[in-house]
């Protein structure tokens, strides 16, 4: 009897606490309407949440970490409503990454303009650009940007130009923190664990990555260096303190390094003539990676050989298990979730009109199911580079069609199609994916349109609850230096008050100010320090969470 009298005390005193919270928030509102507590205890975790930060699980560099594990905590779209799109001026794109509410993306260039880069900073509430870079002559961009704390480091190179710099960025200003200049070809994404960065560099033949560092990503400076020769087309992947490097090699295939000395632990030798492009995943002691297919010119003509995907014994590199040799697997990275291994084919370079995405059994091995498409004999598409994502019980990925490419969600148990989204374009290429906050990001380019310009969409779920598309009404042509009265005003179907998310185009962001009452006219002053390129945009949510679509309006300057 005590006990339960204990137990009641505390519950009424914790009941009281949040009201005279609540109460003592409402005393200072003087908008506030009687009746409105509930609404106002949503408002104030509202506040606490902003104050305090989102626990958000961030997508921070290609397959959200140094193990490729490709999974988000994050929920995920379940349909195809595009939130915004947003397309470059320079250069196909890299794969995104995403921290911080901001996404990054690094552009390609090409032999039109002599090979000049690009680094993007977008907001990912609105798809507005924040900051850029653009680089000179023969500093191409192929691999995805990765965010560290508040730095954000891009590589340049390519397979063909065996030269390249690395940049370190303040995520917030695009500032430049700290540079290594012409340490040579970085085209494959570099990782980042307990800040340090190991990547595989080029140096002196093209295609050829011979080096591979370890740097220290608060000062630039290199921890370690060994050269491994051979033809590397992977990145690295980091788990348990061990670095794992994938080569297109028969013999020594995969070397398996002490990450903090660089010190070579074990090697393994592939059970048939060729090697590895694939990007490999550590899941549970586990090493699991696809090998490409092997072409040899016969009297009758091109044999071709496939690969299969392998799963090694993480700790001193013994085979568990391997697939039959049917598919060819290139720089797909497999993702292991839920007992199952998802990762796609690459089978176009073997004259075959088929791509397949396959979900494996963990343990053995095992098809459990496939999706298969149809794609053009010898046609360009780059499918070996859509490696999957997993979120919320859902497998996103990308494969090609005969003039297009698809991006599909699967259901990640039965791969049943929940949704698709198709983008039509000879050579149609698209890279990996990224998923954070509810969002999924995905870049596109048409190789044979020139000049070749990348996009990238933003998916994201907009429920017919939430707040209405907003409504800008202010000057359309500006000046620098000068201060403009703009009005912002949109509808909740509820009636619940709502926040605003503001982004200017000149980098300058207002984040979820308010609450304001539903059908307000809200007015907001701003000076532009800088000529614009975009648009301005805002996005508006409830009380309660609930996102709306991005409202904008073009701004021009008069002078």
């Amino acid at each position: 009897m005590k006990k339960k009298i204990i137990v009641i005390s505390i519950l009424i005193i914790f009941t009281n606490l949040l009201i005279s919270s609540a109460l003592l928030t409402v005393s200072g509102n003087e908008n506030f309407k009687l009746g409105d507590l509930e609404k106002q205890l949503l408002i104030n975790k509202q506040k606490v949440r902003f104050s305090l930060g989102d626990n958000i699980d961030w997508w921070p560099q290609l397959q959200h970490d140094s193990q490729h594990s490709g999974i988000s905590t994050s929920s995920a779209p379940e349909t195809d409503a595009i939130l915004w799109s947003f397309k470059g001026i320079r250069g196909k794109f890299t794969a995104p990454t995403v921290s911080d509410n901001k996404v990054f993306i690094g552009a390609g260039g090409s032999n039109f303009n002599g090979w000049r880069g690009g680094l993007y900073c977008i907001d990912a509430e609105t798809g507005s650009l924040l900051w850029s870079h653009m680089y000179p002559k023969k500093r191409h961009i192929d691999a995805a940007p990765l965010v560290y704390n508040n730095q954000v480091i891009i590589c340049s190179g390519f397979l063909d130009i065996p030269v390249g710099d690395i940049y370190c960025y303040n995520i917030t200003d695009g500032s430049l923190i700290w540079e290594i200049k012409d340490i040579g070809s970085v085209y494959m994404c570099p990782v980042i664990e307990s800040g340090s960065m190991y990547l595989s560099v080029s140096y002196d033949t093209p295609g050829v990555s011979r080096r591979h560092y370890c740097i220290n990503i608060t000062n630039g400076n290199i921890s370690w260096m060994r050269e491994i020769g051979g033809v590397h087309y992977s990145g690295p992947t980091v788990s348990n303190g061990r670095l794992y490097i994938i080569r297109n090699e028969r013999k020594n295939c995969v070397y398996c390094l002490n990450a903090s000395t660089g010190e070579i632990i074990w090697t393994w030798n592939c059970s048939f003539d060729h090697g590895a492009y694939s990007r490999s995943t550590v899941v549970n002691g586990r090493l699991y990676f696809g090998t490409t297919g092997h072409g040899t010119i016969t009297p009758d003509g091109e044999k071709w050989t496939h690969g299969a995907v392998f799963c090694l014994d993480a700790v001193n590199g013994t085979t568990i298990w391997q697939t039959e040799q049917t598919d060819s697997y290139s720089w797909s990275c497999p993702v292991v979730y839920d007992g199952k291994v998802y990762i796609g084919t690459d089978n176009h370079y073997s004259g075959e009109r088929r791509e397949t995405f396959y979900c494996l059994n963990a343990d053995s091995g095992g098809e459990v199911w496939n999706h298969s498409v149809e794609t053009h004999k010898g046609f360009m598409v780059m499918p070996s580079w859509f490696s999957p994502a997993v979120c919320d019980r859902k497998v996103y990925t990308v494969l090609p069609h005969r003039f297009s490419v698809r991006l599909y969600c699967f259901d990640a148990s039965s791969g049943e199609i929940i949704w698709d989204f198709e983008k039509y374009g000879l050579w149609a290429n698209s890279r990996e994916l990224a998923i954070a906050d509810g969002k999924l990001f995905m870049t596109y380019s048409a190789w044979a349109l020139y000049p070749i310009i990348g996009t990238i969409y933003c998916f994201s779920d907009i429920s017919l609850k939430a707040p209405n598309a907003p409504i800008i009404n202010g000057p359309t042509e500006v000046n620098p230096g000068e201060t403009y009265k703009y009005t912002i005003s949109t509808n909740d179907p509820n009636g619940d008050e709502i926040f605003c998310y503001i982004t200017w185009g000149d980098g300058t962001v207002e984040k979820w100010i308010g609450p304001y009452d539903s059908g307000e006219k809200i007015t907001i002053n701003h000076t532009w320090s800088d000529k614009i390129r975009t648009n301005i945009r805002v996005r508006v949510k409830d009380i309660g969470g609930l996102h709306g679509p991005v409202g904008s309006m073009k701004v021009t300057f008069s002078r």
